[in-house]
């Protein structure tokens, strides 16, 4: 008999890939980074309770602090260190609602309850009106935009419907451009462009969907190049701070010079930190001789089924962002 799915295991394998990478980030960008480029003096860097703020509260992901005393404060953007992390706890949200539809059965048996969970959150979504700039009308929760929290929930759960329709599905490079088309059309006709924030979490999820499945067999075998795309994520804002400070101005320039500094430090995340930290899941194994559930049918939280189509809420555990 296949063992009963485990949502400890499932957790665990999350916190391992979000926290270690996570944290590295933010304390070097604390106790390395911030030292050396504060504008205060290093007594008052080290007494202010910032300083270890820093890395306690965005340890705790939902409790994000973006400013370190005196830190970038000259910069056009003195507003954060580290702004790319706020939807982190975002991302975290959406793991924890992949567990609860696990739970549930709606990732198995019950996977129709997925669409009016979709619906929930579009209704939601129309009512919370997140823009880029602009977090909307629904307030916050601790560090978290709850309009921009919702609208990100639109093409997670859309994902999960993705996953676990997998097999009746056709994704098609067709209907992917075709979505494409009708989001361009609505996003620029006036009459029509509130319709654009509905339509684009389909277009862009179906479009990266169709094309991680039509993506050329020549191509393949170069996975450890691409894995370092957490902490080029994570890192991107640091460095591009720390590109700023040094002078550059131009956003042109500013993007060839971040882009491979950026990439390098991805690829040094994944291969110094993630890469390890990953290997701690072989603890988190089920007893030997055990088998996974066989079918769509029992997807369960923590051990689905990759088969051909390597895209679900856990796909990171793949070393995929």
């Amino acid at each position: 008999m296949a063992p009963r799915p485990s949502w400890w295991r499932y957790l665990l394998k999350r916190a391992l890939r979000i926290w270690p990478p996570l944290l590295v980030v933010v304390m070097i960008t604390a106790f390395v980074i911030g030292p050396l480029v504060t504008v205060v003096s290093q007594a008052e860097y080290w007494h202010d309770h910032r300083t270890w703020g820093y890395v306690v509260n965005n340890a705790g992901l939902y409790t994000l602090q973006h400013k370190l005393p005196g830190v970038f404060a000259e910069n056009p953007y003195p507003f954060s260190a580290n702004g790319s992390i706020w939807t982190l706890p975002m991302e975290t949200t959406g793991y924890l609602i992949v567990l609860a539809a696990g739970v549930l059965g709606a990732l198995g048996r019950f996977r129709l309850a997925l669409f009016p969970l979709l619906a929930a959150f579009l209704v939601l979504d129309g009512f919370g009106q997140a823009r880029v700039g602009d977090n909307g009308d629904f307030g916050g929760f601790l560090s978290v935009p709850l309009a921009p929290l919702v609208a990100y929930m639109v093409p997670f759960v859309l994902g999960m419907i993705f996953f676990v329709h997998r097999e009746s599905l056709p994704f098609k490079p067709r209907v992917a451009l075709a979505l494409l088309v009708l989001y361009l059309v609505v996003n620029f006709l006036p009459p029509v462009e509130p319709a654009a924030r509905y339509v684009l979490p389909l277009a862009a999820g179906y479009g990266a969907v169709t094309w991680a499945h039509h993506w050329p067999r020549r191509l393949g075998g170069y996975d450890e190049w691409v894995y370092g795309s957490y902490g080029l994520y994570i890192w991107g804002m640091p460095l591009q701070q720390l590109v700023v400070l040094a002078g550059v101005r131009d956003p042109w320039l500013l993007m060839a010079l971040a882009v491979p500094l950026s990439y390098v430090a991805g690829l040094l995340s994944w291969r110094l930190v993630e890469k390890p930290t990953q290997q701690l899941r072989r603890y988190l194994r089920p007893p030997a001789g055990s088998r996974p559930p066989a079918g769509p049918s029992t997807v369960g939280v923590g051990r689905i089924p990759q088969q051909r189509f390597r895209f679900s809420g856990d796909l990171r555990d793949n070393g995929v962002r």
